[in-house]
């Protein structure tokens, strides 16, 4: 037993079984006060103690606190604490921002590194990150972590030790059999509070994203956090990758020629009709193996005419993946011809085309075409902005759901529209709301779109409840 917290009825345990010394203790308990709950402060990674990290933190008086960041408060992202805690899990690793979660009486702190937690909490969003139960109001919206699952729901923690439960029938927008099925023990998610309950000092809070996609929209600071998801996604996706690369001792390579967008040319080394064309680039240096050469896929779909070992072709980069040194590219004239992006500054992107030059900005809502089905994202191309290359996230704040089986390589999006929508299931046209979040710039290379996977599986689950009526008819 690490800490007793008798006011909010709860116990504190660790499985170090070897405790924390005195000295250490002694010291928390002199430099708690100096750390507020809420704050972001810096550490030093010291050691790994099963699933979390001992972080060596400096107080403002100039001495030392003992601190613990668990695995899952790596990241907003499920799906990558386990390769974050391998990058920063080495001795000596210095994170520059680490939020105060929780100070114990006894001084035990815990620190999370989720961006969507550290955003909030440097833009002083009260109202997203409560401290006690008095700072609820019904209604409010609130950003938390999943703490535990049941079956007959799950609970939200929140700074403080403060958590709440929402009940399984507020959980999605659809019939929900198991809370493991569509949420996963530290996943950040928005809340909508039902009912403040203060004598009990309980809570109870709904996660159906047709609560709380609204209220999100209406708040400035929430209304950013769908954007950030997407961005801290790809920047953790590189930043692991590039981890991973380097564990396999490879030569160095220069990725700048392979940005997504660009137009590259290369050499076709094998063509199989059931998968697509294997494409080679220039041949490795002499300080670099061949084993270590890049090489390029155009997967079927990506292809439009037959090809023959030995042509010379020009491809768009699609996407790359670092570890592997695969590069996906197309070959398809109306992708693999147009001209790539450039940025003209940082308000909008600027696509040169054959005879015109059109405007992509922050907010704009876009038709896109979906190019490659990843598991955590899509990669898609905008027609009406000569196929410039973009990204979207497959998953959402509260949607866990393999949302990638929804869309398949050719659907074309047709942005924000009030008409009827196509099942994308049965057809390769669909509205959906797709709206530009991120510019490429300023050492960030992805043109980044949002769209809105809640509203998507909502109707392709109707369209499909009446696709059964209708052959029982």
């Amino acid at each position: 037993m690490a800490s007793v917290d008798t006011t909010a009825k709860k116990l504190i345990l660790s499985f170090n079984l070897k405790g924390t010394s005195k000295a250490e203790k002694k010291s928390n308990q002199g430099a708690a006060p100096s750390i507020a709950l809420g704050s972001v402060v810096s550490g030093v990674v010291k050691g790994v103690c099963g699933d979390a990290l001992e972080i060596e933190l400096t107080a403002e008086c100039g001495s030392t606190l003992s601190a613990t960041l668990a695995q899952s408060h790596l990241s907003d992202h499920p799906e990558h604490a386990a390769a974050l805690f391998a990058c920063y899990g080495k001795i000596g690793t210095k994170l520059a921002e680490l939020l105060v979660l929780t100070v114990s009486k006894s001084g035990a702190v815990q620190l999370s590194m989720k961006p969507a937690l550290l955003f909030a909490a440097k833009s002083k969003s009260t109202s997203l990150l409560p401290t006690s139960i008095t700072d609820l109001s019904e209604g409010a919206l609130l950003l938390g972590v999943v703490s535990n699952l049941a079956d007959y729901g799950l609970f939200v923690s929140f700074l403080g030790h403060l958590s709440g439960l929402a009940p399984r029938a507020e959980l999605c927008d659809s019939f929900v059999t198991s809370p493991a099925d569509h949420f996963a023990l530290g996943q950040t998610v928005l809340a909508r509070v039902l009912t403040v309950d203060r004598d009990s000092n309980k809570f109870t809070l709904s996660l159906k994203p047709s609560k709380t996609d609204e209220l999100a929209r209406s708040d400035e600071v929430a209304c950013q956090l769908n954007s950030l998801f997407a961005r801290s996604l790809f920047t953790e996706h590189d930043l692991i990758q590039d981890a991973q690369a380097k564990g396999k001792k490879r030569s160095a390579q220069d990725w700048s020629p392979f940005q997504p967008g660009s137009v590259v040319s290369g050499t076709v080394q094998l063509v199989k009709a059931d998968v697509g064309v294997l494409l080679s680039f220039a041949p490795p240096t002499t300080e670099s193996k061949a084993a270590d050469a890049v090489q390029g896929l155009a997967v079927l779909h990506q292809t439009s005419a037959s090809h023959k070992v030995g042509d010379s072709v020009k491809c768009r980069v699609l996407d790359v993946d670092r570890t592997k040194r695969i590069v996906d590219v197309s070959l398809r004239p109306e992708i693999g011809t147009v001209f790539p992006c450039r940025l003209v500054c940082r308000s909008f992107l600027s696509v040169r085309g054959a005879d015109k030059t059109k405007k992509l900005r922050i907010g704009e809502s876009v038709p896109v075409e979906v190019q490659l089905v990843r598991k955590q994202y899509f990669v898609l191309s905008l027609p009406k902005h000569g196929h410039a290359i973009a990204f979207a996230a497959t998953t959402a704040f509260n949607l866990r759901l393999s949302a990638q089986s929804l869309f398949k390589p050719g659907f074309k999006c047709e942005g924000y529209s009030s008409a009827a929508t196509s099942c994308p299931l049965h057809d390769a046209r669909c509205v959906v709301p797709s709206t530009v979040c991120e510019l490429p710039g300023s050492g960030r290379s992805r043109l980044l779109v949002q769209l809105d996977l809640s509203s998507t599986v909502s109707e392709v689950r109707l369209a499909s409840i009446c696709l059964v009526e209708l052959l029982r008819g």
